[in-house]
């Protein structure tokens, strides 16, 4: 009956099949996102349904108090063995972070005492998690703007080997028909070569939820 149920709601819409992709892929595989506005409440409630459709395993980082944040997911009916809460700085971790940021930017005028403020900001800890290994990937932009959510990642996390650029993308389902628009947010006058690697890495994407790109 699942499988029919999917199969009736890819014939009713086009937007429903591309999440359904997703959702199947995800299940197969579920993986640790960061959620670095852990205690917003709509994060909790999106995570609430995400854990009982066993799609991800939720790491909320905060500042706030730990017994606050559990205290949320109580009211959100979210058990505490579904996710990892995480504050930067009663973090293990946290001294590591510290000095593979200095390490990585102090070429780039960061200090020590730099480093330490911002891996108490959880968009910064939630880029060192992905690039440890103790992420496989990070998720934010609810109550912060575009920069602050993608510095961290571009300061922190290594590029693909052999991409160029790091590149922007949104898909858009219009009409029945599934576009991916790149770069639509981090490169406002790319050359040829740029805009050509730009589009092979997202036609690579695509591959990723079973569209055949035309690019």
């Amino acid at each position: 009956f699942d499988e029919y149920r999917a199969h009736l709601e890819r014939l009713l819409d086009k937007s429903r099949e591309f999440l359904q992709v997703i959702f199947d892929k995800a299940k197969a595989n579920p993986k640790r996102i960061a959620f670095p506005e852990g205690d917003n409440e709509q994060i909790l409630s999106a995570c609430r349904e995400l854990i009982a459709d066993g799609v991800l395993k939720p790491i909320l980082i905060s500042n706030d108090d730990e017994e606050e944040v559990k205290a949320k997911l109580i009211h959100h009916g979210i058990s505490e063995k579904d996710v990892e809460i995480v504050c930067p700085l009663n973090d293990d971790d946290y001294p590591d972070y510290v000095s593979e940021y200095y390490n990585l930017r102090k070429r780039k005028g960061v200090t020590p005492t730099d480093a330490q403020k911002r891996m108490l900001d959880p968009h910064y800890f939630g880029a060192m998690m992905v690039r440890k290994g103790r992420a496989d990937g990070l998720l934010g932009g609810l109550t912060h703007n575009y920069p602050a959510i993608v510095r961290p990642g571009l300061e922190i996390i290594d590029r693909k080997k052999g991409v160029c650029k790091v590149a922007g993308l949104y898909i858009v389902i219009i009409k029945g028909k599934l576009l991916f628009f790149a770069d639509t947010t981090m490169n406002i006058t790319p050359n040829a070569e740029e805009l050509a690697d730009i589009a092979i890495q997202v036609a690579e994407y695509a591959r990723n939820f079973n569209v055949e790109p035309k690019v």
